[in-house]
């Protein structure tokens, strides 16, 4: 798997990592016989922890940080010899529904390090809030509710935090929050809802985790799935015209306005 290019299919490739985290296959040789199982990715999660949890639980699909970016491999677990292994291979999708995934996954793994340091989970919610901090990419950003509703991180709209966002609707009535809150009581892994949002469709993904007093809160992060060059080029067509029929002043209200969404 190491050193032959029958196991390589462009950026595809097999690595193979004992349960102790020891590297057995990787065509980085730099990588191989050293134990990976602490090594963190950018957000303080640890990959190989995650492949090796995933092979032990059965295999499945798994996302995580590698080189700097999102990667998802497909893992097994292989028993030879009596020694245990996780077999597997990845890709780099680039799509926004993995970094989504990977933004909360990280978001979890920092507040569990919070804890571990016998800190107060919540402290960790401010780096989730600070918009030019590692939590926010582009226009994907978290939010945390407490068990009630209540917003303990925001990193659109930082000023929101210590709201409550319990009855927040969207436009067909969908109570969001509730049951973002609702699937995870019900749920050990994490769950997605579609809703919507400015206008358009949006799928969250959200995650339960359980401070030091047993209190639970959700994160959450979201992203528009429909939105593509001819969605952007649309909006400014329609801004465009907006602005040719009503003036410049007009247009910057509109523009900026965050009473309604009709530029947004």
């Amino acid at each position: 798997f190491s050193h032959t290019k029958q196991f390589v299919d462009g950026e595809l490739y097999v690595f193979i990592f004992d349960i102790k985290g020891y590297t057995f296959a990787h065509p980085e040789e730099d990588l191989l016989w050293r134990n990976l199982i602490n090594l963190k990715d950018d957000f303080g999660a640890y990959p190989i922890q995650s492949i090796v949890e995933k092979a032990q639980e059965g295999g499945g699909w798994v996302t995580y940080q590698w080189r700097n970016t999102t990667k998802v491999s497909w893992v097994q677990k292989v028993t030879k010899d009596e020694r245990t292994y996780a077999i597997g291979s990845g890709y780099y999708p680039h799509a926004k529904e993995d970094v989504v995934v990977s933004l909360v996954k990280g978001a979890v793994e920092q507040c569990k390090q919070y804890m571990k340091r016998g800190q107060p989970m919540i402290e960790g919610f401010s780096d989730l809030s600070y918009p030019l901090g590692r939590f926010v990419f582009g226009d994907l950003y978290l939010y945390v509710l407490d068990a009630k509703g209540t917003l303990m991180a925001q990193g659109e709209r930082p000023q929101l935090i210590g709201t409550n966002a319990w009855a927040v609707k969207d436009a067909n009535g969908k109570l969001v929050n509730q049951e973002i809150l609702t699937k995870l009581q019900e749920s050990s892994e994490g769950i997605w809802i579609d809703y919507l949002s400015k206008r358009a469709t949006k799928k969250a993904y959200a995650e339960k985790i359980i401070d030091q007093q047993g209190q639970s809160y959700a994160i959450v992060c979201g992203y528009y799935p429909d939105t593509t060059r001819k969605t952007a080029k649309d909006l400014v067509k329609k801004g465009y015209a907006y602005m040719k029929q009503n003036g410049k002043t007009a247009a910057i209200d509109a523009f900026s306005s965050k009473r309604d969404d009709e530029y947004r």
